[in-house]
């Protein structure tokens, strides 16, 4: 797999941080009184969740969007901490490995992100005392937000690979998730699935 390999683009939650989405969904279902087919519904209809993770719109008017579906009255606060709720702990042993595939590769970090999410966990790698900043991990970082576009549509990635003169057949990606390692390989990038029985600690054991 990292035969020919000189440059390795990370996902970031689900990859690098541990995630889990659930806590998110089950903490906005609780805060709205509502069941999983609503809070679907709901955000589905002006496609909200998309939009400002592509920076589309801003914080204070995602906040005010998830308010307007509730049933009373519900905090700025409140819904941050929902929204929050799916970060969790940054391994050390990642932040060693990727210092140590700095070194080695053209490192990258590729994240569909939006910038509660961003400020949330910059916050946490200071909390869990982790004295290297994202930037320090990796030669270029992109969030979607900034982009204002996304994964899995393959334009993200077109982008990432122009701005970086990035050789698609030599650079690696991984992802969590299958649908953003199709939009991936339309691009032209070697793709690798990350998932329980594949992390990046076992991938790299060697480095």
């Amino acid at each position: 797999m990292l035969e020919n390999i000189t440059s390795i683009i990370f996902d970031f939650g689900g990859v690098i941080l541990n995630l889990n989405e659930q806590r998110t969904y089950s903490a906005l279902m609780q805060l709205l009184q509502c069941n999983a087919h609503d809070l679907s519904r709901s955000v589905a209809q002006n496609n909200v969740f998309r939009n400002y993770e592509c920076g589309l719109i801003s914080s204070d008017e995602f906040v005010a969007y998830i308010q307007s579906l509730a049933p009373h009255y519900i905090s700025a606060q409140q819904i941050t901490d929902a929204w929050n709720a799916m970060l969790l702990d940054f391994p050390p042993a990642h932040v060693e490995l990727l210092l140590r595939l700095k070194m080695q590769y053209r490192t990258f970090l590729l994240s569909n992100t939006n910038d509660l999410h961003e400020k949330a966990f910059v916050q946490n790698m200071k909390n869990q005392g982790i004295k290297h900043s994202i930037h320090d991990l990796f030669e270029t970082v992109w969030y979607s937000h900034h982009l204002h576009l996304n994964k899995p549509h393959v334009e993200i990635f077109e982008t990432v690979i122009a701005q970086a003169g990035l050789n698609p057949e030599h650079t690696l990606f991984l992802d969590d998730k299958e649908e953003n390692l199709v939009g991936a390989r339309k691009a032209g990038l070697r793709t690798q699935l990350i998932d329980k029985e594949t992390s990046i600690l076992k991938i790299f054991k060697n480095h």
